[in-house]
């Protein structure tokens, strides 16, 4: 194994000659280690890179290694140590089975941010292997979430139990993800809170009885949840209808539009939109369930 810092130490040039056929560069592939190498190994066939440089191996580097037909390869000198699926460590255990007996308050917690999609406990579930599959190493996290080093992956994790308990130990870089986190949690969750106060405050169309307000609401949570969406197959003219009826998301926010103003918009009769009103939540129904 050599490392790029030790490129110009005489040491490290005395260990290079013709009989070196296979070596592990540590450190960054920059172009003038890989001349120094190619000129004083000219029976290397194989150069292995640690998974975050192989991106970095590129121009007249990696020019020189194809003209030597040299084998290019990603690992590490030592698995073990790198994130690559090892015997699992003590303080895995123990982080693990915190994830599994978490209390009903940090379950919670744990499951908001699941629901939320936050990848700092999308990356937990699959650490700790609480999805129920096999344990993925930190190289495999870090390839899914196309992220550099394994650092950052044990970084994000580490803040997420300090999220769950204040007691975990942890780096001052996961403290300040951990906080961030907080702020994000917090601000979802204040988004959330609004959309419920609107839909808890619908200003329903005026003089319309009662019994049309759970039509309302069935309308209005199609269209929070993208149900909506199956009518534009289904019924693209009661989509449309609807749409234009009961402004989702614009400007016009909770307020709904009268059948006589969507009638003369539309160039239907007040008692049609009424008829295709009913159809399309008619079909919308029969489809859900």
């Amino acid at each position: 194994m050599i490392h790029e810092r030790d490129g110009k130490d005489a040491t490290f040039l005395n260990g290079l000659n013709a009989t070196v056929t296979r070596i592990h560069l540590a450190g960054q592939p920059r172009l003038w280690l890989i001349k120094i190498i190619l000129v004083k190994c000219p029976n290397l066939v194989e150069l292995q890179l640690i998974p975050s440089q192989i991106r970095e191996l590129k121009g007249e580097s990696l020019k020189l290694l194809q003209q030597r037909k040299i084998k290019i390869t990603a690992g590490h000198f030592k698995p073990q140590s790198s994130g690559h699926q090892a015997a699992p460590t003590s303080s895995y255990l123990k982080e693990q089975r915190f994830m599994m007996e978490l209390s009903e308050r940090q379950n919670a917690l744990f499951k908001e941010l699941l629901a939320l999609n936050f990848e700092h406990a999308l990356m937990a579930q699959r650490y700790f292997c609480l999805d129920g599959k096999s344990r993925e190493s930190l190289v495999a996290i870090c390839s899914a979430y196309s992220i550099s080093t394994i650092s950052n992956i044990s970084a994000k994790i580490r803040a997420l139990l300090y999220y769950l308990d204040r007691s975990f130990k942890c780096s001052k870089t996961s403290v300040r993800i951990a906080r961030t986190l907080e702020q994000r949690v917090a601000k979802a969750r204040d988004q959330k809170r609004k959309k419920q106060d609107m839909l808890n405050n619908l200003v329903y169309p005026k003089y319309s009885p009662k019994s049309l307000r759970p039509r309302c609401r069935f309308i209005i949570d199609s269209f929070n949840n993208g149900s909506i969406e199956r009518l534009q197959t289904l019924y693209p003219l009661g989509y449309e209808v609807l749409k234009n009826r009961y402004h989702p998301n614009n400007e016009v926010g909770n307020r709904f539009t009268s059948m006589a103003v969507v009638a003369k918009t539309m160039g239907y009769s007040r008692q049609g939109i009424g008829l295709i009103e009913r159809k399309a939540c008619a079909i919308l129904k029969a489809e859900l369930t």
